[in-house]
């Protein structure tokens, strides 16, 4: 490839596929949460919010709350009493609008999917360009910041029960792999190449994102701030040579 300066504007890549869970019989429009029957959408005329807004509202109130929950207290902590007293709103709510807490989850695993591409993508300055070498840094330090913020400890805390409780990995699995699937379109975006070029770039990307992960774990541990600093160097180097070999 050239240098990496955009032939064409590019947009940012899908960060959840269309298509919905179809688990059970209800059908939903977003993972995890319920479809309802035709609700107005239409602005009431007396200012008050319509029917879909107030739904609208209720679900994030829950994922946040879930998302919180999560961070603050691990899996075991996040019932549904716990997630529904920091949400500020009914059991009866939260199952108006998912059929079981582990819809819920996956809702929840989607969303901070979406924010963390979202993230990674605005790093990386795929929004509007291909990669760039001047961005590399930065793009290393974001993911390293993603993955100790206390959102992704949230997913982590859903990732690791699911390790042990099969329903849960079965509806989570789906989850990860649209979060996946939109790390790929973003390194296709990014630094465009051959398929087995690709696949090279996304093994690396993603090991990175790993190797992130599981320090975010340890650093609480045991910190190690030399060995933390060579990661950063390390994995910039990697994606820089990467990156100079395309270019060559």
């Amino acid at each position: 490839m050239s240098d990496g300066t955009p032939s064409a504007q590019r947009s940012a890549p899908a960060s959840r596929s269309a298509s919905s869970t179809t688990r059970g019989t209800t059908p939903r429009t977003r993972a995890g949460a319920k479809h309802t029957a035709s609700p107005s959408s239409a602005p009431e005329s007396n200012g008050r919010r319509t029917q879909a807004e107030r739904r609208t509202a209720t679900i994030e109130r829950l994922v946040e709350a879930t998302i919180t929950v999560l961070a603050e207290a691990g899996y075991a902590g996040a019932s549904v009493k716990a997630i529904c007293d920091r949400a500020g709103v009914s059991q009866g709510a939260l199952f108006r609008h998912f059929d079981t807490r582990v819809d819920l989850l996956v809702r929840v695993v989607d969303e901070i999917g979406t924010r963390n591409v979202q993230s990674f993508v605005r790093a990386a300055g795929i929004t509007d360009a291909t990669w760039t070498l001047d961005r590399l840094d930065h793009f290393v330090n974001v993911l390293r910041t993603v993955s100790r913020s206390p959102t992704h400890a949230a997913w982590r805390e859903v990732i690791a029960a699911a390790r042990v409780e099969p329903d849960l990995a079965d509806a989570v699995g789906a989850a990860v792999a649209r979060f996946e699937a939109a790390i790929i379109r973003m390194v296709e975006l990014g630094l465009p190449g051959t398929p087995e070029q690709n696949l090279e770039t996304v093994t690396i990307v993603l090991s990175i994102m790993h190797m992130f992960d599981s320090e975010a774990v340890t650093v609480r541990v045991k910190p190690n701030p030399a060995i933390e600093a060579a990661r950063i160097t390390w994995a910039t180097r990697v994606l820089r040579e990467l990156y100079d070999r395309r270019a060559g």
